[in-house]
């Protein structure tokens, strides 16, 4: 899967040239490079997966990345206490085309309680959700018919379930991969010890469930309201435009590049 880079806004303290220094909240830029792991609904197949599945029911224009709850871009993105919606903004280059994509817009979390009736939950379900569509193929028109076949119970078992889309993910992960999520938290001071127990570098994981990993383990929803297109194949003749979402519905504009 390709990687690219992903900034947000660290409202952290910054330290100012006053005199006597004084250390002032002031919004800094944040940037890593993070890997993408498809589009919601639209986990990549991948024969190595042990976690269930959901049917090919939905497709989305929301980009996933996978994270630990603990890290800085938690907070830089909202909050996983309010499921998120923080701002960011994504960067792909791919030089072999020559081509860039920059795509703004919030930042969204789901973890193991995806489907919970609780509200920081609901809103990042109503937020996505919007942003998705019943799938064309035809496995997706095929479980599109057996759910208007099937009785409440068997609807019951085959509806499409946003844990089962997070669970699938973690899956997705390598063992050691998994394991990462019950490292010591990212960014504490290596001085201070691993911390809680049960904490450590280099585990593996093969259960889909491991409580301390699944505690940790979050699917960031990257949900796009502008993508800024440049073309540089033709160094004679670039291009750009500029995508804008209003109203559920995209609109371009040409810009000189």
């Amino acid at each position: 899967m390709p990687a690219f880079t992903i900034s947000t806004i660290h409202d952290g303290p910054m330290k100012t040239t006053t005199s006597p220094p004084v250390t002032a909240a002031r919004p800094q830029p944040r940037a890593r490079t993070v890997v993408f792991r498809g589009f919601w609904g639209e986990l990549p197949a991948n024969p190595h997966n042990p976690a269930p599945r959901n049917p090919q029911y939905w497709q989305s224009e929301v980009l996933c990345i996978t994270t630990d709850v603990r890290m800085a871009k938690v907070d830089e993105l909202g909050g996983d206490e309010n499921g998120g919606g923080g701002l960011f903004e994504a960067v792909f280059w791919m030089p072999d085309i020559m081509t860039q994509w920059r795509i703004r817009g919030r930042g969204y979390f789901l973890g193991q309680d995806a489907d919970d009736d609780v509200d920081k939950c609901s809103l990042v379900r109503d937020q996505v959700q919007s942003r998705m569509w019943r799938a064309s193929s035809e496995e997706g028109q095929e479980c599109r018919q057996g759910l208007e076949e099937s009785s409440e119970t068997d609807r019951a078992t085959k509806l499409w379930s946003w844990a089962r889309e997070v669970t699938a993910h973690f899956g997705n992960l390598s063992p050691m991969m998994r394991g990462s999520f019950r490292n010591p938290a990212p960014g504490t001071a290596l001085s201070s010890g691993p911390g809680r127990e049960g904490l450590g570098q280099g585990q593996s994981v093969e259960d889909l469930h491991d409580a301390l990993a699944r505690e940790n383990f979050r699917v960031v929803l990257l949900v796009p309201d502008e993508v800024d297109y440049v073309d540089l194949s033709d160094s004679s003749k670039a291009k750009r435009w500029l995508y804008t979402i209003d109203g559920g519905e995209w609109g371009a504009q040409e810009l000189w590049p």
